[in-house]
This record gives structure tokens, sequence and C-alpha cells, in this order.
């Protein structure tokens, strides 16, 4: 197996835990009966209070939030979000309290272009803090969830003249 440095981060990642279970919602309707309870892994990482367009990752489904409000040191609770994005539809069911919670902002991620995703589907990922003095490994998988087209919805069949089924279906936007 050989090493690869694909690169560095700008800034330190802004991660925690969710302290709540978050509901199962529809992933076509904004969920504002919900609200997501992340505490970060310290004070000094920040959540932006009214994002713009703010990604994260929790417990495997991509979600956005509207609103977010800091209620303790290091605790937000994030509102008005949008759930199941980027191919995570099939991750609205089932959270838990206590699953990993990353923030996807252009600071604290690297893009890796498809080549590279495809050469790297199974790969460590190496990290380290500040006080680490050594890097922390984990496997990843790339499923390349964002790549797969949309789920089809309004599927229409009809029978023509000819006695030919004709399908016909719209795929829901990005």
């Amino acid at each position: 197996s050989a090493e690869y440095d694909i690169g560095r981060i700008a800034s330190p990642a802004v991660i925690g835990q969710t302290v709540n279970a978050l509901p199962p919602h529809s992933p076509h309707l904004i969920d504002a009966r919900n609200r997501l309870v992340v505490d970060l892994a310290h004070s000094g990482l920040l959540l932006p209070l009214s994002p713009v367009s703010a990604l994260v990752w929790a417990g495997g489904e991509i979600l956005s939030y509207a609103n977010a409000e800091q209620t303790g040191a290091a605790r937000y609770e994030l509102s008005d979000l949008r759930r199941g994005l980027f191919g995570t539809g099939n991750k609205v069911q089932g959270h838990v309290a206590g699953e990993d919670f990353v923030l996807l902002a252009p600071d604290n991620l690297m893009l890796l272009e498809n080549d590279s995703l495809l050469a790297l589907q199974n790969f460590q990922i190496f990290a380290q803090g500040i006080g680490d003095e050594t890097p922390v490994a984990t496997p990843i998988t790339i499923a390349g969830l964002a790549t797969l087209p949309r789920s089809p919805v309004h599927g229409r069949g009809q029978v023509d003249q000819q006695g030919t089924l004709r399908l016909s279906w719209i795929r829901l936007p990005r």
C-alpha cells in the first residue's frame, strides 16, 4: 500500500456530536418542526448563525439549516432544516443522539477531482490536531452518493395504439 499526501485544509474542521435523536422527515420539505442540537468538540469552534448556504453532515445525512442559535459555550440548536441533500435522502430515518457532526465549509474541506475519487474509493485519512503527537487514522469509503442521479418521481405509464407501454417520469432537482 502506498501513501499519498493529497493536501491540507485551510482552517480546522468544525466537528462535534449530535445531542438529540433527529426524528424522520421528508427530504422534499423543509423541516420546520424538528431541531438538531449539537455539541461542538470545544468552545473555540463556531457555526455560522445565519448561514447563506451552510451544509452539515450528521450521522451520514447531509443537511442545511436556515437558523442556528448558540445555547451554550459549544452547543448549538439548528432549525428550519433541509434534509437528505446530495443523495443522502435514505439517511433521514433512524438518527440517534451521539452521532458524528461536521460542518461542510469550503475552508475546512478539500475537493477531490473525480479521477482521484475513483482511485481512492477505500483509503485511510490521517488527521493531526494541535495537541496530537502522532496523526490519528480512520478508514474511509467513498460511496459517490452525490454523483448518483436523483430518484425519479411522478411516474406515468401509457399504452399506445400499438400496445407499447411508454413510461415517463421527472427527476427531482438538486
